[in-house]
């Protein structure tokens, strides 16, 4: 019987060929230095990987997200607004589409490395860039697994209209964090999820493509909020969005988990690791609103919470998930001796807000309730039109709705669109086969999901299983 050891190299490449896991490369390389030797050479390990993210389920949208990353990196270099492609009184475009409008339509129509994977449709650049990422957003499962977070832990624009309210719940998340880390509560909260310490190869599969797919629709969002602001028209934009997520649906290989596991780190991401470390970016100049807020909260509360409201918008259209890693490492560095001042370098701000469509004063009081209070929520009300034009969660026949206008005294009534998208999408999927007998299920789904969304790695292992745990939902 052979063994590894006695197989010539070229039998040796065809099985690395032939693995879909960059992990399973890693783990058969280790196996003995005959599996090792073959990874040494720098041209065939490239090719191995080649392949491997051609049919990795959990690298599907990776190759799309090198374009649009380049296609950003073009833009912040650009350095001006996007101009919108208008269309004239006969329905017809009045010239064809931009370079901008036509890379955006290809960067996710184009999928040629599926047929032809070489060097011409997926570069040896985009193939290290793709390994890098897959070890890089590795830190969002350890800070995942840290603790079992539950419903007080996560805090959303949409979640109240009372000051107070927000402010409580705002605190709570910072609290509940504090308290953790001082060893004065446990990591698990529930008899079930002290199993629940670690990802399987499955798990780490759907959790990589859950956060490399939300990048890719907040890519498109923030290459959206890019066009011409006062554009007579966005109809151009909005139909090559609706071609992206038909192109994107395409790739779903388990519809209702799928979503489950998007929405789930949507929630992670923008509704619990972005206001636990939201301090980091507070206090700065008002110039670089809205990607800051003033920290004494309770001196106006109004006037204070509505720049953290603006500020929680527009971190889910500028900060993508490497971004909100980064604030994590930065907030852990400010709250230890010698408790460094960890803002960010001004690269990285121009690269995540290249242009500035209606800029903010700088030297403007943050917590001022007067005329500058009236200045800052105009055009606090302009970046929130701004990232509703830009949001995912329309179409051409049906765009995002007008921000309304508040009064001075009361908070922004600004709907989380992204996430209700979200919501809806993985309910649809659940409609397509749900039991006729039983309870609608968006009348339980918002009370259970609160309560077992940190968990959906575990419980919905697998479509089948996700189906029979909502099922049961609807049923008690």
């Amino acid at each position: 019987m052979a063994v590894l050891t006695d197989l010539p190299t070229e039998l040796l490449e065809e099985i690395y060929l032939n693995l879909n896991s960059i992990d399973d490369v890693h783990y058969f390389a280790r196996v003995c230095k005959s599996t090792y030797k073959v990874i040494q050479r720098t041209k065939i390990y490239t090719e191995i990987m080649r392949s491997v993210i051609r049919q990795s389920s959990a690298l599907r949208y990776d190759v799309q997200l090198c374009r649009l990353l380049r296609m950003h990196s073009d833009i912040v270099e650009h350095g001006q607004p996007i101009q919108v492609t208008t269309i004239g009184p006969n329905g017809q475009l009045s010239s064809d589409l931009n370079s901008w409008e036509r890379s955006l339509g290809l960067a996710i129509a184009d999928r040629s490395y599926l047929i032809h994977c070489c060097a011409e449709t997926l570069p040896d650049e985009d193939v290290y860039e793709i390994l890098a990422r897959w070890q890089g957003l590795r830190v969002l499962q350890t800070l995942w697994l840290t603790r079992q977070l539950k419903e007080q832990d996560y805090l959303a624009v949409s979640d109240t209209v009372d000051a107070d309210d927000f402010i409580y719940a705002y605190d709570l998340i910072n609290d509940r964090d504090e308290d953790f880390h001082d060893g004065d509560s446990a990591a698990r909260s529930s008899p079930e999820a002290e199993f629940y310490t670690r990802f399987d190869a499955d798990q780490k599969g759907r959790f990589h493509a859950a956060v490399t797919s939300l990048w890719l629709l907040n890519e498109i969002r923030w290459i959206l909020t890019n066009f011409t602001y006062r554009a007579n028209t966005f109809a151009v934009p909005l139909t090559i969005l609706d071609k992206c997520k038909e192109r994107l649906d395409e790739q779903t290989e388990t519809p209702l988990l799928d979503h489950l596991d998007r929405y789930a780190v949507h929630s992670f991401l923008y509704h619990h690791l972005l206001p636990l470390h939201s301090p980091t970016l507070s206090d700065q100049c008002s110039s670089k609103l809205p990607l800051t807020f003033p920290s004494e909260l309770e001196k106006e509360p109004v006037y204070c919470i509505r720049l953290l409201q603006v500020f929680l918008v527009a971190g889910q259209t500028y900060l993508q998930p490497p971004d909100i890693i980064d604030l994590a490492v930065r907030d852990k560095l400010r709250r230890k001796p010698p408790y460094m001042v960890t803002r960010l370098p001004a690269s990285t701000e121009l690269y995540i807000r290249s242009t500035n469509a209606e800029p903010f004063r700088p030297g403007l009081d943050l917590t001022s309730s007067g005329r500058v209070g009236s200045e800052l929520g105009s055009l606090s009300l302009v970046n929130l039109t701004l990232f509703q034009r830009a949001t995912i969660a329309q179409t051409s026949l049906h765009p995002a709705p007008q921000i309304n206008t508040t009064s001075l005294d009361s908070l922004f009534t600004d709907d989380d669109l992204l996430s209700t998208w979200l919501e809806e999408r993985a309910l649809m999927c659940f409609d397509m086969y749900m039991r006729r007998d039983r309870q609608d299920i968006r009348q339980v789904f918002e009370k259970r999901w609160r309560k077992t969304k940190w968990m959906v790695w575990w419980w919905a292992a697998s479509e089948d299983k996700a189906r029979m745990k909502m099922e049961r939902w609807r049923r008690a």
